[in-house]
C-alpha cells in the first residue's frame, strides 16, 4: 500500500499542494484492482481471512493488486495464530520434557506470528492507530473552501 502524500498539516494549502493531492489521488486509481479471490496457495483459514478483510480494505484504503503479498502475509499470519492457539488449547502453554517443564513451541510460534502480524497490519491500516492516521490524513485533504482564498488565486 502506498503511503499518503506528505503535505502541510497546518495553515494555508496552496494551489500547487491541492493539485499535487489531486494528482496523487488520480495516480492511486490507476493501479490494477485487487482481486477479490484469495491466492490459491493460501490454506483454508487464510482464505477465510482474505474473504473477510479484502472487502473492508477496498472500501477504506487505496489497495491494489500490488498489495497482494502484503495482504496474503496478514492472512497467513492470522491462520498461523489460529492454528497455534488451537494447539495451545489442546496441550497447554507449558509442556513436560525430560528436562522438566518448558514453554510450548506453539506458544512461541504464536507469539512470533502476533508480532509479525502487528507490523504487517499497521502498513495495511488494520490497526486502530493506523486507521486513525488515515482518517486524519483524509480530514486534512477535505479542507473546506475559503471564500477569500478563491479571490487570491
Amino acid at each position: 500500500m502506498t503511503a499518503p502524500v506528505k503535505t502541510n498539516t497546518t495553515g494555508h494549502i496552496s494551489k500547487l499542494e491541492k493539485e499535487q493531492r489531486q494528482q496523487a489521488k488520480e495516480a492511486l486509481e490507476k493501479y490494477p484492482e485487487l482481486s477479490a479471490s484469495a491466492p490459491s496457495w493460501l490454506d483454508e483459514e487464510a482464505r477465510k481471512e482474505w474473504e473477510r478483510v479484502v472487502p473492508l480494505l477496498k472500501e477504506s484504503t487505496p489497495v491494489s493488486e500490488l498489495d497482494t503479498s502484503m495482504i496474503a502475509s496478514h492472512c497467513t499470519l492470522y491462520s498461523s495464530i489460529v492454528r497455534t492457539t488451537k494447539q495451545i488449547n489442546e496441550y497447554g502453554e507449558v509442556i513436560e520434557t525430560e528436562h522438566g517443564p518448558r514453554q510450548s513451541p506453539y506458544f512461541m510460534a504464536r507469539d512470533k506470528s502476533i508480532k509479525e502480524m502487528k507490523a504487517v497490519d499497521s502498513q495495511l491500516g488494520l490497526t486502530p492507530q493506523s486507521r486513525a492516521r488515515l482518517e486524519i490524513h483524509r480530514a486534512m485533504n477535505d479542507t473546506p473552501k475559503d471564500e477569500f482564498e478563491e479571490m487570491l488565486e
